[in-house]
């Protein structure tokens, strides 16, 4: 069986960008006989890119939580 590896910036997740591309990908999957999910490092920013929650450790750390929530939706994933 082939491997399928899939890029995927989710709808939601700030994307940072250099020269009009992507800096990094959110997300990828990697799927063969299985699937594999990899989230890459996500920040306390909203879609925007503004930092939320400035000098407030748990509202960043909410706002990480639904980063990881947001990009593991968008690949038909759950936090269970």
């Amino acid at each position: 069986m082939a491997i399928k590896r899939e890029k995927i910036q989710p709808q939601g997740i700030h994307v940072s960008m250099v020269d009009g591309k992507a800096r990094y990908t959110q997300v990828v999957t990697v799927s063969g006989t299985g699937k594999t999910i990899f989230v890459a490092g996500q920040l306390a920013r909203n879609a925007q890119g503004v930092c939320v929650g400035k000098g407030d450790m748990r509202a960043q750390i909410q706002q990480v939580g639904e980063n990881i929530k947001t990009c593991l939706e968008a690949v038909g994933a759950t936090l269970a």
